[in-house]
């Protein structure tokens, strides 16, 4: 091999990123659940899902009207008692996500094995199956985790600002595209994940996830402490 060669099979060996910390979102993921019996507003939005749960009402004009008039916070609590306790979650226990992650590496794994081009489509359609799977696992374990600790529409943290987290996303995928760029230019070839990045990724956003809802959840039960008296029953 060439010096030329060489150093285009090392440029091109190093296409693959190993550790890619853009993957990772930055910020809040989970703010404090709404105060709603302290708060009128709040408690009416919340009972008029609750009886739009039960009776099933038909989306008139008049209902739209409705909606489109009533604040961010109201419309929460309308989709709190519409949803129901049900609907509550909790972050999954920490065996069941530590699961979830060896299997997301085997998969990340086996879909990145060279192998010919007929099979890889089999092989990404099976790890698109067991992708569903865990992610019905994952949605199990979270409704039962919540259930165990008693979650109300109280104390239920909420996710963050819909308008940070998705400036937060077009940042990021910005960034990742910025650096596929610079990747192609000096290799002349797109950069590929390697799949033990996704995972450390998926890893550290778990944590982050956690750490931010069990933070939420502190203050949520705090502020209903000291807020004191009835609360909504969903």
């Amino acid at each position: 091999m060439t010096i030329v060669g060489a150093r285009t099979h090392r440029q091109r060996s190093r296409s693959t990123l190993r550790v890619n910390l853009l993957l990772v979102p930055v910020g809040p993921t989970y703010r404090p659940a709404l105060p709603i019996s302290q708060h009128p507003e709040l408690a009416a939005a919340f009972a008029r899902g609750e009886e739009a749960r039960a009776s099933e009402p038909t989306i008139d004009e008049a209902h739209t009207r409705w909606l489109m008039g009533l604040s961010a916070d109201e419309v929460t609590a309308y989709s709190l008692g519409r949803s129901g306790p049900e609907a509550l979650q909790a972050p999954a226990p920490i065996a069941v996500a530590a699961v979830l992650l060896v299997t997301h590496l085997l998969a990340e794994t086996w879909l990145r094995e060279s192998r010919r081009r007929r099979d890889k489509l089999w092989v990404t359609l099976a790890v698109g199956a067991v992708a569903l799977c865990d992610q019905r696992i994952a949605q199990r374990a979270r409704e039962w985790r919540a259930r165990k600790l008693g979650l109300t529409v109280e104390t239920a943290p909420r996710p963050g600002h819909i308008t940070v987290t998705l400036c937060q996303l077009l940042g990021r995928i910005g960034l990742v595209w910025i650096q596929q760029l610079r990747v192609r230019r000096r290799t002349g070839r797109w950069a590929r994940h390697s799949a033990s990045s996704i995972v450390a990724a998926a890893a550290i956003r778990e944590v982050q996830l956690r750490r931010d809802w069990n933070a939420a959840y502190e203050l949520s039960r705090g502020h209903r402490l000291e807020g004191g008296g009835a609360h909504p029953s969903g």
